[in-house]
C-alpha cells in the first residue's frame, strides 16, 4: 500500500511539468521565438501580369503562376527570383480551404536550382477546383527562408 502512495503523488508533478512547458511553448510562440511557423513580417505581395511578387525586408521572390490564374494540363511552378542563401526549394498544391502556413509541400522539390528554381507536374490527376499552390525556398539546413502562395483554379 505504501508503494501505491509514491506513484500517485509524482502525478501531480508530472502533470504540473506538462503545463509549465506547455505554457512556455504558448509564450514563446505568441512573442515570435518560433519564426518557421508564422509569416514573414511586413510582408507585401504584389500581383503584376502573370506572376506573383513577395516581398519583405529580407527577401524578395518571385513565383509563375499568379493569384487566380486558371492552370490545366503540364504546368510549371517557377520561382523566379530566389532569396538570398537558397539551397533547395519545396513545391506544394492543397485545396483553398485547407491551405495553412504550416502545410508541408506535397508535390516534390527542387534540389539544386541548377536549371532555375521550378517544378513541373500534370494538372489532369488533380479534381478540377480551387488550389493554393505554394513554393518554400529553404537553407542549407532546411530551414524555410520564406513562403509564397498564390490561389490557382485547376480545369480539365
Amino acid at each position: 500500500m505504501v508503494e501505491n502512495r509514491k506513484k500517485i503523488s509524482k502525478v501531480p508533478l508530472i502533470v504540473g511539468i506538462v503545463v509549465i512547458i506547455a505554457a512556455a511553448f504558448i509564450y514563446f510562440f505568441y512573442k515570435g521565438a518560433f519564426q518557421i511557423f508564422q509569416p514573414p513580417s511586413q510582408q507585401q505581395v504584389t500581383y503584376t501580369g502573370n506572376k506573383t511578387v513577395v516581398e519583405n525586408q529580407n527577401t524578395g521572390i518571385e513565383m509563375y503562376p499568379t493569384n487566380g490564374a486558371v492552370i490545366t494540363g503540364l504546368m510549371t511552378i517557377k520561382l523566379t527570383k530566389a532569396p538570398p542563401n537558397t539551397a533547395v526549394v519545396w513545391f506544394g498544391m492543397v485545396p483553398k480551404s485547407q491551405y495553412t502556413d504550416t502545410t508541408a509541400p506535397n508535390l516534390g522539390f527542387d534540389p539544386d536550382g541548377s536549371n532555375g528554381w521550378s517544378l513541373d507536374f500534370n494538372t489532369k490527376d488533380i479534381v478540377a477546383g480551387e488550389y493554393t499552390v505554394f513554393i518554400v525556398p529553404q537553407d542549407a539546413s532546411k530551414n524555410p527562408i520564406s513562403r509564397i502562395s498564390v490561389n490557382v483554379t485547376v480545369q480539365h
